[in-house]
């Protein structure tokens, strides 16, 4: 009894299925197998087929046992889904430099104690056969084969099954080409972008991933709209914790697409992406179950990669954001920071800081949506970036580099994205572009003021640059940093000792009476005190910075000098926006002096 089919489990896809296997079926009794009368296929059968380009690297007295079936897998434990008497070829995408023996070790122990007769390794992907693979093989008594360069696996595999069979099947030659243009695709580093190509060519079906973050990383065929990465995005990281969505995907309600969740190998797989795929046209075959989970298992270590040189990329930006937050960072180093996230410290460097609130997705995503947006503006201009728990901050470096052209990318992003974003409002703060790299720390603190005055701004979209100066926090943040510290001191300098040597609460009665537009009992019941403790404190803020607060230019000195209070102080001074503010609600009136508007 003869069968070849694609194995349900065991192939390079880290989530356990999609390997090729063909041969006889190993499900069938001896005598079976023995009345077919064909002599058995052995090992060294296969390596004295010049054709194949096989070669012995490991004999270990094993090379005539019996090859009964070709298996292709790049599991880094195949074991459960091999069986006695199995060939197994492998590209070893599984074998990792800075783990190799470690690697090699599980594998060639999983792949012996199934069973198998031999294991055939191709150099394209390796380049050179790792010693630790060859002396592992030895030790377990395993045979190990390679492959010549200008070979493939499709020949060894065809070979098996026409042992059997008077010629393979058109299915198994297209499941072998596949497979090899797969293999050829990752070795020649074409990225996740040229698996997508290979899998969208084969089975005439548009694709694309989208990153944890939902940013497109790549797509084949027709790209998808907004909506519909949203939708697939959402959908399957939301059903993603059971994972149960299956070889077949997840389908999406009201979208022409299934979507389906990228893991990570190992124990603690975590979610590393999402494949989304759509027929391109009606008529278009049902794509089978084993090669998406081939696919999906490349893709899964191609996002490992990409996130390692992502992470490492966000790492060097902070390390730059943390050197300019130095007073003594000398121009030279910053220069080398820059050089080292790939900016050029002689062109035009304009700085960006942006924030979601009240968005439901986290401020990396923002990032990640920035820089995918910013960088292919005006030809050659490089965008890097990264994020903390409350800001994005974005080094866009280039000749082509123009605050009014970021804006507008920033708007369309808004408007685009809109889906991803949610509820939340998008705020942005963009500071002139600057050449001179002992500025670049002045241009930060300008864009971090600016993404502050952009909180006072209207609707779900607010972006303040150079043009947009209907805001007092703009015209302070042009402000050079030493004069907007020297005004900050000189006011509120006696007041915040005061404060800080008794424990006592003026800077918050002073924010609060300026806020309530001088409204003794307002003021009062904010602050919880009877309105003659009110009127003693006030008193007391007038002593010590010398300012009449029933004068209107005294109390805007003092407004604006609060205003310069550094952001982490601001908080105890000047409520946050509400929520309802934020999703676009009517605010509660905050008066005239002290409502924040841009």
């Amino acid at each position: 009894m003869l069968t070849w089919r694609y194995a349900s489990a065991g192939a390079i896809c880290s989530g356990g299925a999609g390997g090729i296997c063909v041969g006889t079926d190993l499900n069938a009794t001896g005598d079976e197998r023995a009345a077919s009368a064909t002599p058995p296929l052995t090992v060294i059968d296969l390596v004295q087929q010049t054709g194949l380009g096989l070669s012995v690297v490991v004999d270990a007295g094993r090379l005539q046992a019996e090859a009964r079936r070709a298996y292709v897998t790049d599991l880094p434990e195949p074991g459960r889904y091999l069986s006695a008497g199995d060939l197994v070829l492998t590209s070893g995408t599984w074998y990792r430099g800075d783990s190799g023996p470690q690697d090699c070790a599980r594998f060639v122990d999983s792949v012996a104690g199934s069973g198998a007769v031999a294991l055939v390794v191709g150099l394209l992907v390796l380049r050179t056969m790792p010693r630790a693979l060859i002396e592992t093989c030895a030790r377990r008594g395993l045979p190990l084969l390679t492959i010549a360069p200008d070979r493939s696996f499709a020949p060894v595999i065809e070979t098996v099954l026409a042992h059997n069979l008077v010629g393979p099947t058109a299915a198994v030659r297209q499941a072998a080409a596949f497979h090899r243009r797969l293999v050829e695709t990752v070795s020649r580093a074409q990225g996740v972008g040229g698996i997508l190509e290979v899998f969208g060519d084969e089975y005439d079906t548009d694709c694309w991933v989208v990153s944890p973050a939902g940013a497109v990383l790549a797509a084949a065929g027709a790209p998808p709209s907004p909506a519909e990465v949203f939708a697939g995005w959402s959908h399957a990281l939301t059903s993603a914790d059971d994972g149960g969505e299956g070889p077949g995907g997840l389908p999406v309600p009201g979208e022409p697409s299934a979507v389906h969740v990228i893991r990570a190998p190992g124990p603690a797989a975590g979610v590393r992406g999402v494949l989304a795929r759509r027929p391109r046209h009606p008529g278009a075959p049902a794509v089978p179950p084993e090669p998406v989970l081939t696919v999906l298992g490349l893709l899964a270590m191609e996002l490992d990669l990409l996130g390692a040189r992502h992470s490492a990329g966000q790492s060097r930006v902070a390390e730059l954001i943390d050197v300019l937050g130095a007073d003594s960072a000398a121009p030279g180093e910053v220069s080398a920071h820059l050089r080292l996230i790939g900016a050029d410290p002689r062109l035009p460097i304009v700085m960006v800081a942006a924030a979601l609130e009240g968005g439901a997705v986290a401020q990396h995503v923002v990032a990640d949506l920035f820089t995918e947006t910013l960088a292919p503006l005006n030809g050659d201009v490089t965008v890097a970036g990264c994020a903390t728990d409350t800001e994005v901050l974005l080094i866009v470096n280039g000749e082509g580099t123009r605050p009014d052209a970021l804006a507008d990318a920033a708007r369309d992003l808004a408007g685009r994205y809109r889906p991803l974003l949610g509820r939340g409002r998008l705020l942005v703060g963009i500071s002139e572009p600057t050449t001179s790299v002992s500025q670049l720390a002045a241009a930060l603190d300008v864009a971090r003021r600016r993404l502050l005055a952009a909180r006072g701004g209207q609707g779900r979209f607010s972006v303040v640059s150079a043009t947009d100066t209907d805001s007092h926090l703009v015209l302070l943040a042009a402000l050079p940093e030493r004069l907007r510290e020297s005004y900050r001191d000189r006011l509120l300098g006696p007041l915040l000792a005061y404060d800080a040597s008794r424990g006592s609460q003026l800077r918050r009665t002073l924010a609060s009476f300026l806020e309530t537009c001088g409204s003794w009992q307002r003021s009062a019941e904010e602050l919880h005190v009877h309105v003659n403790t009110l009127r003693y404190r006030v008193q007391r803020i007038e002593e010590l910075t010398g300012r009449d607060l029933s004068s209107m230019r005294d109390r805007t000195d003092l407004y604006l000098a609060l205003e310069l209070l550094p952001e982490a102080e601001q908080g105890a001074v000047f409520p946050a926006p509400s929520l309802s503010a934020a999703v676009g609600e009517d605010p509660p009136d905050a008066g005239a002096l002290g409502r924040r508007t841009g």
